[in-house]
């Protein structure tokens, strides 16, 4: 049976996004949102029994990922 679809309200958009969501914002397959809210790198809750993940959380991490990234090519192009 397919899973049936899910809308998150409109009250709670603002602030949360869900699963397929938070897939395409990190570009990222669901089992890593998973894991990134295992390890508490994002948030994650629960709406209506289907997980909903921190709106702000995804965007903080994105955020420091993107910091990294520069970081990175910064030392590269230093020690080339």
């Amino acid at each position: 049976m397919p899973a049936k679809h899910f809308e998150m309200p409109r009250a709670l958009k603002p602030f949360w996004v869900t699963l397929q969501e938070a897939k395409e914002l990190l570009g990222v397959s669901h089992t890593t949102v998973y894991q990134l809210a295992r390890d508490k790198q994002i948030i994650r809750d629960k709406y209506s029994g289907r997980a909903i993940f921190g709106r702000k959380s995804i965007e903080r991490y994105l955020g420091a990922w993107i910091l990294d990234q520069q970081r990175l090519v910064a030392l590269g192009r230093r020690a080339a």
